[in-house]
């Protein structure tokens, strides 16, 4: 056989680990960090060569994610096909993707700190918005910042590319509710279901209610779509033999089509490619890596970068950032995936049938030495869960800095009284927002606290604006009204004013 042409089909080719999709998403995952690294930087002498080439049609990142996207609706639809239990097909995702995640953002909250404040270390250690960060990310409600942490840096964010993981996690739960109706059952349904979501994503009106909780930024409809290429590339792909003169001829169109004809043709192209490469015998007899690190370098890059940055220089050449946060990526990856990742996975797998023999037997059943590594994994992460969420109570609960008087002042606020239950200044969201008029313009990062609630808000030129849910104003009497900026070394208070919240209609 030779080594430019597989004759194997595209099923047969994914349907074991005689393949280079590992090393792929490996690729697909360092080139977000090359790409990241122009951003990262001040040093703007540098522009990313891939982007140049690729704009307008995709830049280097959103093509990367989007080819993640499609290896995902491929590889995660192949997994339900074989087994098409909703319950296993839920539990093998999030164990897939949630302790990964966790265990990245503890390990690197912490790493941060000590690197961009080594003296105050143990004061995060009591600073609520440490654990805030790191638990509201967990729960895939996004947080970029710790206050105080790479403020001198060009972006301050801890971890960017986990902005993804929530898209991810909604495609899942697509996929898993069109298989509970039956609609994977058999290839000709995984393939119209492909075809017609695919399709849904790219068309459906931004004004239908919810459609913008499930697209809410630019590149989410093309990722999805990817997604749901690979859900019906996965059903035709026992007659899929690629070869490469079908990727000359996408090119060819691609290059000389415009508009949505060359977008979809360029995609065509890139799906095209990233079948011919995953099974591409040349790539194999080269190099076939053991260990899935894509993940792993992919949560991990961005924060190997900040740590660089913050190392060496905030105005680094990209290419010099790229050269050292790559291989501390990959460091942190192998880590990940040896003592986090891998038995997480198993207990995914293994979880159902311990539940039903503790059922059956009142007592814990492990067949291999594996499965209790796995177990004894789950009990550090539940334990490492439960004191993040203890800490995060204790330390909003308690005060452990000195508080001094903001000097921004509540000037007005409205409103001033409500009705319980009621709904006053109603976002899209379904939210209540209040207004507070001030003196001056406090600092950025304050929020309004409200029955001692910390507000989502918004921060203008002498005034602030923020969201109340609903449940706030669900017992009536008098809510305390502030405003609060939180560093950690110091919190500072406004004055205080009351919200009436009454019983009557």
């Amino acid at each position: 056989m030779p080594f430019w042409t597989d004759n194997r089909s595209l099923r047969d080719a994914i349907s074991g680990h005689d393949n280079n999709y590992t090393l792929i998403r490996a690729i697909l995952a360092a080139s977000v960090i090359f790409y990241h690294s122009f951003g990262l930087t001040f040093d703007t002498r540098f522009a990313d060569p891939i982007d140049a080439a690729l704009l307008p049609t995709a830049s280097l990142g959103e093509l990367a994610v989007q080819s993640f996207f499609f290896l995902s609706g491929l590889f995660v639809t192949q997994s339900f096909f074989k087994d098409q239990n909703v319950l296993k097909f839920a539990l093998r995702r999030v164990f897939r993707v949630w302790p990964g995640l966790f265990v990245c953002l503890a390990v690197t909250a912490l790493l941060a700190v000590v690197i961009s404040n080594p003296g105050d270390t143990k004061q995060f250690l009591v600073f609520s918005d440490f654990y805030e960060y790191i638990l509201r990310n967990s729960a895939f409600d996004l947080h970029w910042y710790i206050p105080g942490v790479f403020d001198h840096h060009a972006i301050t964010a801890i971890n960017g590319p986990i902005h993804t993981l929530p898209l991810e996690m909604k495609m899942y739960v697509i996929l898993g509710l069109v298989g509970a109706v039956g609609l994977l059952a058999a290839p000709r349904r995984v393939a119209l279901t492909g075809i017609v979501v695919l399709i849904g994503c790219l068309t459906i009106s931004s004004r239908i209610h919810g459609v913008n909780n499930l697209f809410d930024a630019s590149y989410t409809r093309p990722a999805a779509a990817m997604f749901f290429a690979g859900v019906f590339v996965f059903a035709v792909s026992p007659w899929i033999y690629p070869r490469i003169w079908q990727g000359l001829v996408l090119g060819f169109l691609a290059a000389i089509c415009s508009g949505a004809l060359h977008q979809f043709l360029f995609f065509a192209a890139v799906v095209w490619a990233l079948v011919y490469l995953g099974q591409l015998p040349l790539i194999g007899r080269v190099f076939r890596p053991r260990q899935d690190l894509s993940y792993g370098i992919y949560i991990y890059g961005w924060p190997c970068q900040q740590f660089v940055v913050a190392a060496t220089s905030i105005t680094i050449n990209p290419y010099f950032l790229t050269a050292l946060a790559l291989p501390l990526a990959c460091a942190f990856a192998v880590l990940s995936w040896r003592f986090v990742e891998k038995p997480a996975i198993r207990l995914g797998h293994y979880l159902p049938s311990m539940v039903r023999d503790f059922y059956r037997a009142r007592r814990l059943v492990f067949s291999t030495a594996e499965d209790v590594r796995a177990f004894r994994f789950g009990l550090g992460l539940v334990a490492t869960l439960s004191v993040c969420i203890g800490m995060k109570v204790l330390t909003t609960t308690h005060d452990f800095v000195t508080i001094s008087p903001l000097s921004t002042h509540i000037v007005d606020f409205g409103p001033k009284d409500e009705r319980r239950g009621a709904s006053f200044n109603k976002q899209a969201n379904g939210s209540s927002t209040i207004w507070v008029k001030l003196d001056s313009t406090p600092p950025e990062g304050t929020t309004v606290v409200l029955a001692g609630r910390r507000l989502q808000t918004s921060i203008g030129p002498n005034v602030a604006t923020a969201e109340i849910s609903a449940n706030t104003l669900d017992t009536p009497g008098e809510k305390k009204l502030f405003l609060e900026y939180r560093s950690v070394n110091k919190i500072l208070r406004s004055n205080s004013v009351v919200m009436l919240v009454s019983n009557s209609p």
